[in-house]
């Protein structure tokens, strides 16, 4: 902190009461020197920003001057803004200030409406007047045309014939001449363009050998970053410099490359590109003359892209869109260490399980690995596959009579595909039996979409199977018995049990539930699901493990926490965060059809969070990086992708949280769940939120609702239309299988269909596992179980069948958990983004359609990204890390520990040749745009390259002097401050000392005050409760021996006993014995005796004979302890202090008083 800025101190004082001088000096030095770190560096980089981890929500303040004046900069340089204000102008203020700089002959386009004769967005004509309010512009047609301003977008002299590699080059950016740079560079065969770091790839619709290879990699791995040209290498190289080197901008971090677009923009052909690449380069590193690379690197690559085939035949197929569209998404991991691969993993998302029963066969395929099986293998495979016809018009999965008849090419894609798949398949270790195994399955799946359901004839309602030759067939091929498959296609038992043996049994049970053809069709249809799903998992497990096996075990690898065999067993967030790694993304792009179902939802879905990651990543967390800096930043109204995030994913009302209860709600219909999805269009109606639409008119609420994403209002439409087979959403949604057929796969004869669904309850078992009661991932990594034995697995599935039909797997549920997690591995790297574009919708070589290529890049926020990158400071260099570069031309014997790094960096940047206008000077780094940081990295290896001896040297060595003698006077000067503030706080903790002590030594003597005084207390209240219970002793005492006198006195009388006399009281007469005489228990009178006048009454006497005249008349005091009385036959016992001559007549007259007990 700021010593100068402390309230304690008088603001119109300086320093040790001074006049405040050169206080603004000190400012500008502390201000320069505080090690302020962005909000973004702290977690999450930005492709065009230095690297760091995370995201950042809010920025903290920028630091300003005590007088609130702008940010500091140096005056002498003036390199920094020159406004009071951190922000820059608007994109509208410069669209506005470049419109009124035209001048009559400029030229400048004007936007039209695409229609069926003009495929364009934007054509060209000249300025003729310029208004405030308008251009008038004259056509290629000779006709005038008056235009409002915000629709004209200057051209600014920019010419087709001029190289335009980096979009940011062009001298007037908008997306009318960003449009005419790429249809330019698409007409010269120019793939790739690059937007700063952004790269855009243009599929070229045919093959482009010459772009590929060796030869052309060579290149990009010895060159500079900087001036690479625009290609996939130069990103796959910038990636692996990131994660195992530092740089000059960025020091080494976690990587991913994440390859978005349309389907048909050629994502999957990026991602192979990009693969081969990252394996070439990683062969290459131990030996860089690339002439004998390490081979189990070698190893590991070839495996790697071996598995790419297998991938694409069981996960890709035709679509109207593309003719090979990625129907699932994969993230590809790859471990590095010294520069080498040292571990590959591959986790899959969300598998479009359901295209296997249903598709369009009109202008979509099934899966390529069916066709290729049919067309490309021989009758004998065949049949060995168990596929009894030879033609795809046979199987109902393929689309049955509507299906396309084959043609030549088709066949030879066929035949190519099948043979590349059966090389992938040796290579991960299916071979022979097990690849024989995975074909007879695959066959099997088409076998059971052969078998159809009619209603019963017998009688009875129900359905029964129409033909058994394809079921007998599908058995035999899944290795189970006949009878247990055709009866519980059928029939659902309710006796709440099954058991293994009722699963096998071939009688039928009288305690079942007959389905109906519609119903016993979607049983079915969820069997061949399962099949493949499973399938398609195992396959995948079995490439990480092959992958895991490559690398030698003596190396020491890091492969346990990377080898993550799918992502439904292993997460990705479950890999630890600071390794060395590279991840590749390949993700499908957002897709809108005539009819949009659960997998359109699921796929835009993850596009709008990729679409919210890119736009943080490039726009706002730039943009708190550059206002924590002071450094101005243009003010951009962004797209914000998270309302529409909510109204899906967001619990509890989101759509896909209300399908995941919908789905495991007993009895719910596809109806019920499309009317809950439209109570959130009814509850935020009207507002500019919304993200869920009310349906139109021709629609009705339970069959559709309308989601605004990013790029555009879908409507989403029921499936299961009353008496069809086509899935539900409920069904898509739920990939559990009934609980009887899974037993009955547990127990085949074929171990790969044990194998696939004992690995798929192990997944089931992993997944509940980590999942808490509210649905919820823990984020802490789970204990993995041990796969379960065969034993296991038949024991769980004889658990009751309606509790295992409860455990419904909502594909949903784990999509928004598995993306979630996919989320936090992305924003924990450094971000590079390649948008892949389809240049027209027929993916016809060779043509460009502008208004198709400027939706796309709308939809993908390029334009905003290529307004950020010309007018913002995408690279930044701390002071720090700039003199650690230069620092080498300065002589050997100077001490580089005493130099002002901040001063240093800011008086070297005008020596280094940098265009003024490409930096700006930060608070504790520099800031360059793009062009600005490849100058800065010539620049720097210049002067490294010259030495102390170059032209840089003598006047690097006077400004380091320079901020040495600065950096003395400040440490000087920091140290006196440092006194006098520890001066200070020495003199107020003495004080506060002395009070202290005072106030303890006041509270320390009150409290052994009322300490003592507690003592005393309580000592004095002890006396007086044992003098009471003394007392009360005494009483009971003389008590006792007067009623003992009593009952004596009392015997006496009774046989004429008269004690002896004896004493000093001499004789009683008889006129005293009249006056012992007494009523109720009182004496007539009360004589005077002067015995009782001298002697006392003692302590103890009972009350009713303390305040007796005849107790003080008979008292003595001189009496023994005890008397006997003389008597001829007796003696008596007398009580102490009582007379022993007196008679019984005389005790019982005394102690009549007293109350007999």
């Amino acid at each position: 902190a700021n010593p100068l800025q402390r309230a304690d101190r008088p603001k119109h004082m300086g320093l040790f009461g001074r006049k405040k001088a050169g206080t603004a000096k000190l400012e500008t030095r502390t201000a320069a020197t505080s090690p302020t770190t962005s909000p973004s560096e702290s977690r999450n980089p930005s492709p065009m920003s230095s690297p760091g981890r995370g995201t950042a929500s809010k920025a903290p303040p920028a630091r300003t001057s005590p007088a609130g004046s702008a940010p500091l900069q140096p005056s002498h340089l003036n390199l920094g803004p020159s406004k009071s204000t951190t922000e820059a102008l608007t994109v509208e203020e410069a669209h506005k200030q470049s419109v009124a700089s035209l001048r009559p002959g400029d030229e400048a386009y004007v936007a039209v409406v695409p229609s069926e004769s003009v495929d364009d967005a934007f054509v060209l004509g000249r300025v003729v007047k310029v208004t405030p309010l308008q251009v008038t512009l004259q056509m290629a047609n000779n006709e005038k045309r008056s235009v409002p301003v915000a629709e004209v977008m200057p051209a600014g002299n920019w010419t087709p014939s001029e190289e335009s590699p980096d979009l940011c080059s062009l001298p007037a950016l908008n997306e009318a001449t960003v449009l005419a740079a790429l249809q330019h560079r698409n007409r010269r065969g120019e793939v790739y363009t690059w937007v700063a770091n952004l790269l855009i790839s243009t599929n070229p619709c045919r093959p482009r050998e010459d772009l590929y290879g060796q030869s052309i990699m060579q290149p990009f791995a010895t060159g500079e970053i900087g001036k690479a040209p625009p290609h996939l290498y130069a990103v796959g190289e910038a990636a692996y410099r990131g994660a195992t080197a530092d740089s000059v901008l960025y020091p080494r971090t976690q990587q991913a490359i994440i390859v978005s677009g349309e389907s048909g923009a050629g994502k999957s052909v990026a991602v192979k590109l990009l693969s081969e690449y990252l394996a070439w380069r990683a062969a290459c590193t131990l030996h860089p003359a690339a002439e004998k690379p390490s081979e189990w690197v070698e190893e590991i690559g070839r495996v790697l892209l071996a598995c790419r085939p297998a991938l694409e035949a069981l996960g890709n197929a035709r679509t109207a869109r593309n003719r090979n569209s990625s129907r699932f998404c994969k993230f590809v991991s790859i471990g590095m260490c010294g520069g080498s691969f040292d571990s590959v993993s591959i986790s899959t998302y969300l598998l479009e399980r359901s295209r296997v029963v249903h598709h369009d066969p009109a202008v979509e395929r099934n899966f390529h690995v069916f066709e290729s099986m049919l067309l490309g293998m021989s009758d004998q495979e065949r049949r060995e596959a168990a596929l009894p016809h030879a033609t795809v018009s046979e199987y109902a999965y393929l689309g049955g009579r509507r299906s396309a008849p084959p043609t030549g090419t088709s066949r030879l894609e066929a035949e190519s595909r099948l043979a590349d798949l059966r090389a992938s398949l040796d290579a991960i270790g299916v071979k022979g039996d097990a690849q024989r195994g995975v074909f007879t399955l695959l066959g099997a799946v088409l076998c059971l979409g052969n078998v159809s359901f009619v209603e019963d004839d017998s009688g009875r309602e129900g359905a029964c199977i129409k033909d058994s030759a394809m079921l007998e067939a599908a058995a035999a091929a899944l290795g189970v018995p006949a009878a247990p498959l055709k009866r519980y296609l059928t029939t659902r038992p309710v006796n709440g049990h099954a058991t293994l043996a009722a699963a096998t049994q071939t009688v039928e049970s009288p305690l079942a539930k007959l389905l109906s053809p519609t119903e016993a069709a979607r049983c079915r249809d969820s069997l061949a699901k399962a099949i493949y799903g499973n399938l398609f998992h195992w396959l995948v497990r079995r490439m990480n493990r092959a992958l895991a096996a490559v690398r030698p075990t003596h190396l020491g690898s890091k492969k346990d926490a990377w080898t993550a065999p799918c992502k439904e067993s292993a997460p990705a967030s479950s890999r630890r965060a600071n390794e060395d790694c590279i991840g590749l993304l390949d993700i499908f792009g957002f897709e809108s059809f005539d009819t949009n179902s659960f997998e359109q939802l699921c796929i835009n879905y993850a596009n709008e969070q990729l679409h919210q990651l890119f736009v943080h990543t490039v726009f706002t967390d730039e943009r708190a990086i550059h206002i924590a800096e002071g450094v101005p930043f243009p003010r951009l109204d962004l797209p914000d992708a998270s309302s529409c995030i909510a109204a899906i994913a967001e619990r509890p009302n989101g759509i896909l949280w209300l399908l995941d209860s919908s789905t495991r709600l007993f009895g719910a219909r596809e109806e019920s769940f499309f009317l809950s999805a439209n109570k959130e269009a009814a509850r935020t109606k009207g507002a500019a939120s919304a993200r869920v639409l009310p349906v139109p008119r021709r629609l009705r609420a339970e069959e559709a609702f309308v989601i605004r994403h990013f790029a555009g209002d879908v409507t989403y439409k029921a499936g299961g239309a009353v008496g069809s087979t086509s899935p539900t959403w409920l069904d898509k949604n739920n990939s559990s299988l009934v609980s009887e057929l899974h037993q009955i796969m547990l127990t085949s004869t074929s171990p790969l269909v044990v194998d696939i669904f004992g690995e798929a309850a192990d997944r089931r078992r992993d997944s509940l596992a980590h999942v808490t009661p509210d649905s919820s991932r823990d984020p802490s990594p789970a204990l993995k179980r041990p796969p379960a034995s065969a034993t296991q697995r038949v024991k769980d599935a004889t658990l009751s069948s309606g509790a295992r039909r409860l455990e419904v797997r909502s594909v949903a549920r784990d999509f928004v958990c598995n993306l979630d997690e996919l989320m936090g591995v992305l924003r924990a790297s450094r971000l590079h983004f390649v948008r892949c574009v389809k240049p027209n919708c027929q993916l016809q070589p060779d043509a460009f359609s502008p208004s198709t290529v400027l939706r796309q890049l709308r939809c993908a926020g390029t334009h905003e990204a290529v307004q950020v990158m010309k007018l913002a400071y995408t690279s930044r260099v701390r002071y720090e890390s700039l003199f650690g570069m230069i620092s080498a031309v300065l002589p050997a014997g100077f001490d580089q520990r005493t130099i002002d790094r901040a001063y240093f960096g800011r008086n070297m940047i005008p020596l280094l040749g940098i265009p003024r206008g490409a930096i700006a000077l930060g608070r504790t780094r520099v800031f360059l745009k793009p062009e600005g940081a490849r100058e800065l990295e010539e620049s720097i290896s210049r002067a490294v390259a010259g030495g102390a001896g170059g032209a840089v040297a003598a006047p690097c060595l006077v400004v380091a002097t320079e901020a040495a003698r600065r950096w003395r006077a400040g440490s000087t000067l920091s140290a006196r401050w440092r006194s006098h503030v520890a001066r200070r706080q020495f003199v107020r903790v003495k004080r506060a000392t002395v009070e202290i002590q005072r106030s303890m030594r006041r509270v320390l003597a009150r409290k052994r005050f009322i300490a003592s005084a507690r003592r005393l207390a309580e000592e004095w209240l002890a006396r007086e409760a044992s003098e009471k219970r003394r007392v009360a002793a005494a009483q009971a005492s003389a008590k006792r021996a007067l009623q003992l006198a009593r009952k004596e006195a009392e015997k006496a009388q009774a046989h004429n006993l008269r004690p002896t006399r004896t004493g000093a009281l001499g004789s009683v007469d008889k006129e005293s014995s009249q006056r012992c005489s007494m009523t109720n228990g009182s004496p007539q009178s009360e004589p005077k005796s002067a015995m009782a006048q001298t002697h006392p009454l003692p302590k103890g006497l009972p009350p009713p004979l303390a305040h007796s005249q005849l107790a003080k008349t008979f008292f003595r005091y001189d009496a023994p302890p005890m008397v006997r009385v003389a008597k001829p036959t007796e003696t008596r016992s007398v009580p102490p202090g009582w007379p022993p001559d007196m008679t019984a007549e005389q005790i019982l007259c005394l102690t009549s008083a007293l109350p007999s007990s």
